[in-house]
C-alpha cells in the first residue's frame, strides 16, 4: 500500500484536514504530490470544459457548433459535460482524436488559450 496508519481509526477535520491526514497516515510525498497535481488538473479541466460547452452556447447551438454537430443539443447535461469534457482532456494530452472537432472562431480561440496555458505554465519543479 502507498501509506501506512499509525493509528486504527484516523479521524480528519478541521482547517487542516488534508495536511493532518498526510501526516497521520504517512503518504508517500511522491504520491501526496502526483494526488495534488492531478486534483489541480482535474479542476482546470473541469473550467475548460465548462468554457468548451458555454462557446456553443453563446452562439445559441447553431448548426456549426461542436454541440450541434455531435449532435448533442437535445442530450441530457451530463451527456453534454462529459463530452466537453472529454474535449479538454484530449487537448491536455494531446491525444485528439478528433471525434470532437473545431469548426469557427470561437472554439478555435477556446483552443489556442487552453493549449497555451497548458505549455506556458510553470512545471511543479520550478515552484
Amino acid at each position: 500500500f502507498f501509506f501506512s496508519s499509525r493509528r486504527r481509526h484516523t479521524r480528519c477535520s478541521g482547517v487542516s484536514w488534508a495536511r493532518r491526514c498526510v501526516q497521520e497516515t504517512e503518504i508517500d510525498s511522491g504520491i501526496s504530490q502526483l494526488v495534488k497535481i492531478s486534483l489541480i488538473l482535474f479542476f482546470i479541466n473541469h473550467i475548460v470544459a465548462c468554457a468548451w460547452f458555454y462557446s456553443a452556447r453563446v452562439q445559441d447551438f447553431a448548426p456549426h457548433t461542436w454541440v450541434s454537430r455531435n449532435s448533442l443539443i437535445d442530450s441530457d447535461h451530463f451527456t453534454q459535460y462529459v463530452t466537453s469534457y472529454y474535449w479538454g482532456l484530449q487537448t491536455l494530452t494531446t491525444v485528439g482524436y478528433g471525434d470532437v472537432s473545431l469548426s469557427n472562431t470561437v472554439e478555435w480561440v477556446i483552443s489556442i488559450v487552453w493549449i497555451c496555458l497548458l505549455y506556458t505554465s510553470p512545471s511543479p519543479r520550478d515552484s
